[in-house]
């Protein structure tokens, strides 16, 4: 599993690449399965005219308060500008924020160009109230997955 908080998602693809050689040269293909961690933010489609937008807004105070990472903010590290945080929550960047269509995107261009079988999709955000952190679980299991499954190319396997 590859823990991501940070930075785009395109320089995971060379690590991806060289355990799966490596595991091939040990002739262990049928380990050289990859996964992501990665924290997300879902809204409905429907709750803005641009829901991407809205959700970076959103979720923006609880990222910010953990420092580009899980815990309590520290003096060390200074937190993410709002500009900084949508340029990790857009195609390039490394989180999963947006509305269901924004994160079906997302999640099927990180499965087709990471070639990962699994993407564990966190919600834990520092301080995020429950009720959202339920909402995002909801939205996930009732609308994202069902998209992904309807579409073979986005749930091809490797």
């Amino acid at each position: 599993m590859l823990n991501v908080m940070e930075g785009e998602w395109r320089h995971l693809v060379p690590y991806v690449k060289a355990y799966r050689e490596a595991l091939h040269g040990f002739g262990d293909e049928a380990s050289a399965r990859v996964g992501l961690a990665v924290p997300a933010f879902v809204i409905p489609d429907d709750a803005a005219p641009t829901p991407w937008e809205a959700a970076v807004q959103q979720a923006h105070p609880y990222f910010a308060a953990g420092t580009r990472a899980f815990g309590a903010a520290s003096p060390e590290v200074l937190p993410w500008t709002l500009d900084e945080f949508a340029a990790q929550c857009g195609p390039e960047g490394s989180l999963v924020v947006g509305g269901v269509s924004d994160v079906v995107d997302k999640l099927t261009t990180l499965r087709r160009e990471l070639g990962v079988e699994r993407i564990l999709l966190r919600v834990d955000i520092n301080g995020l109230p429950h009720e959202r952190a339920l909402r995002t679980l909801r939205l996930l299991g009732n609308q994202v997955l069902p998209r992904l499954r309807c579409n073979p190319d986005q749930l091809e396997e490797r």
